[in-house]
């Protein structure tokens, strides 16, 4: 159904990304290891294999969620104050408040906070954390169902299988992207050029506002998603190294052993495949590492990072490229737009890698 934008816009804040993130106790340290990749996980948890999904119109209600076997799923508005226990991986994190960094996950919430959780978060919540204050504000609950997108999933499996080149890339995009379309923004606001004084300005447009999709399905496909990520990397807590939405990197552990935690499969739907034995590898924050693998030649994952950078510190070799790559850095080569009388020029700056 087609919901009120203020409706829409509730749901929303539930509606969080894949869960990425270093162990602390093995931040900036060079390791040996193995990592994993989970077979299709987005699609897997739309296939219905990691839980239900909301559909229909959903029923308000006030504080506390009490259990409603016609609408099993819910996001539920609540205050709290928490704190992780000992070696729990942290699972909230609270963006548009100015105490902490958006894309951090947090340990102590220092004070009450507000959140926004599906059931499916809410569950982690207090799993992971000690929670010494809570005040149920009130939500939505959800009919459930796990059949929503089995036959387009087998289909565009199907396709995936059976195609090389562009025709299984295209299956790809299908099967990964369609949870987003479900939580598309409604908010629209275009820039349009404008000549001021002979330079050419963007004004920002009054916004509009197209129907929402169906934000809650969107919410309740990534929070299972990340609980998956999360829940098998908490049971490998010991050896667990760095997540990243569908991947996961271990270390001190072979593959025999890490199958008695999870399970590992090369072609099944939802199991983690084996992707790399690494030799040596250095994680420094979400989506910042080097790695030297068996399989691949050196690699560098930095989010910002412009590939010239990143082809001029490999070029450096092993032993340079893994001193040089560490907090505080910089490495000179970006280009950065800049807007001048007439257009735009590219302007060389410096690229740091920040803690």
């Amino acid at each position: 159904p087609v919901l009120p934008l203020e409706v829409d816009n509730d749901f929303r804040k539930a509606y969080k990304g894949g869960f990425t993130m270093v162990n602390p106790r093995y931040q900036n340290k060079e390791l040996s290891g193995i990592s994993f990749d989970v077979n299709s996980l987005y699609p897997s948890v739309m296939y219905g294999n990691m839980g239900s999904l909301p559909y229909g119109l959903p029923k308000r209600f006030e504080g506390k969620y009490k259990n409603d076997s016609k609408y099993p799923l819910y996001i539920q508005k609540l205050s709290c104050s928490f704190k992780i226990k000992p070696n729990m991986i942290p699972t909230i994190q609270l963006k548009g408040n100015l105490g902490f960094v958006p894309t951090e996950y947090v340990t102590d919430s220092k004070g009450i906070v507000d959140l926004t959780l599906t059931n499916v978060d809410l569950e982690l919540l207090f799993k992971h954390y000690n929670v010494d204050y809570i005040e149920y504000v009130g939500g939505y609950k959800f009919k459930a169902t796990d059949n929503i997108f089995r036959g387009y999933i087998d289909y565009w499996a199907d396709v995936k299988a059976k195609s090389t080149g562009g025709a299984r890339q295209l299956a790809k995009l299908m099967l990964n992207s369609l949870y987003g379309k479900f939580a598309t923004n409604p908010k629209k606001q275009n820039k349009i050029p404008t000549m001021i004084a002979g330079e050419v300005k963007l004004e920002l447009q009054e916004p509009t506002f197209d129907d929402p999709v169906y934000t809650a399905l969107g919410a309740f496909i990534t929070a299972r998603a990340r609980a998956y990520t999360i829940t098998n990397s908490q049971a490998l807590y010991e050896y667990w190294v760095y997540s990243d939405t569908d991947s996961m990197y271990l270390t001190g552990i072979t593959e025999e052993e890490a199958s008695k935690y999870i399970d590992i499969h090369p072609t099944k739907l939802g199991a983690w495949k084996l992707e790399h034995h690494f030799i040596r590898g250095k994680w420094l924050r979400p989506k910042t590492y080097i790695l030297k693998s068996v399989e691949d030649d050196l690699s560098i994952a930095c989010a910002g990072m412009p590939d010239n950078i990143k082809a001029d510190i490999l070029a450096t070799g092993e032993e340079q490229a893994f001193k040089s790559f560490t907090y505080g850095a910089s490495f000179s080569g970006k280009l950065v737009p800049k807007r001048v009388k007439g257009g735009v020029v590219l302007c060389k700056t410096d690229f740091t890698i920040k803690s």
